[in-house]
């Protein structure tokens, strides 16, 4: 009877699953410290400008590591990626509710490298693109399009696509997330200064395949580019604390905070990690705008020297 019920038992936790949550996967464009700005001029630590006017990449080979260790596969799940737009992607709906780490790579699994775009439907990240992301049936997809100008005056062009099976290098973030209102957000950092880590464009470089420079972009891109964004990578703190109300909230929100963290600087993201509103001098019972931000989920940070603090609203 006892092995029965222990059976029993083991089949129940066995069976238990997760709510289902809507897993997002948002990028959050960079030059270094400021955020990324299409065909602007950037000075480069090597010591020259550039500016960008293409930067476009495929991710995919996706694995997510949530609630205790557990893997999710999602390999065959592709993104484009262009810097000149808010990049927010869905990973799809889970049984997910913490998110420790996300794995990928910049490029497209070989199994899906080879096939034919014009199989997709139009508005998939492997359909026919315009500019084209697509070499060759041999080659298969362009993994990155770096392009853009430099030189004397920003008048060089350079060009790097980069592809090839072999270059398809996975990299993985550890991260915090839980699941608020239906969303398990990931933020991710792209600084793509870092792309000319050892690469310098200032000559005009033009590299179309699997070699040299192309290679270099790709290491760039699995080792250095990317990093866990702010409002998600921040200290888990039992106090100081602070509440905040209504929520969610329309008009306005009041935040209520313990002594300690009077003065503190206030923060608001989207779900894009873009920084929307920002107030200094935080009171014990403060109020905060709101009327002119979309409806929506954001972050409220709460920031007094090392201490970080983070809370989810909702706008309508």
């Amino acid at each position: 009877m006892k092995k029965g019920l222990l059976a029993l038992i083991l089949t129940a936790v066995g069976g238990m699953s997760f709510a289902q949550n809507e897993v997002t996967l948002n990028i959050n464009h960079m030059f270094g410290d400021n955020p990324y700005v299409y065909n602007t001029p950037v000075s480069v630590e090597a010591g020259y400008e550039m500016k960008v006017t293409r930067l476009e990449y495929y991710m995919g080979n996706f694995v997510i590591t949530h609630d205790g260790g557990q893997e999710l596969d999602l390999s065959d799940t592709h993104i484009l990626v262009d810097a000149n737009d808010n990049s927010s992607f869905s990973l799809g709906a889970h049984d997910v509710n913490m998110i420790e780490g996300i794995a990928f790579s910049v490029g497209v699994l070989e199994a899906l490298n080879h096939l034919d775009p014009a199989e997709y439907e139009m508005g998939e990240a492997l359909a026919p693109q315009l500019p084209s992301m697509h070499w060759g049936w041999a080659a298969g997809y362009r993994f990155l399009a770096f392009e853009g100008k430099s030189g004397a005056n920003l008048t060089t062009s350079f060009e790097i696509h980069a592809l090839g099976d072999e270059n398809l290098m996975d990299q993985t973030h550890v991260l915090n997330a839980e699941a608020v209102s239906g969303i398990a957000a990931i933020f991710l950092d792209a600084d793509y200064l870092e792309l000319t880590y050892n690469l310098d464009v200032s000559q005009g470089v033009i590299q179309h395949g699997a070699t040299n420079e192309a290679v270099d972009a790709l290491l760039n891109m699995r080792s250095r580019v990317f990093s866990v964004s702010a409002p998600l990578n921040v200290e888990t703190i039992e106090a100081p604390s602070f509440t905040l109300y209504p929520n969610p909230a329309n008009e306005q929100f009041v935040v209520s905070a313990d002594q300690t963290l009077i003065g503190a600087d206030l923060k608001v993201f989207n779900l894009n990690g873009q920084l929307v509103l920002n107030d200094t001098n935080l009171q014990q019972i403060h109020s905060v705008d709101v009327s002119t931000l979309p409806a929506g989920m954001y972050f409220v940070q709460v920031q007094l020297n090392e201490t970080v603090i983070s809370k989810m609203l909702s706008v309508q």
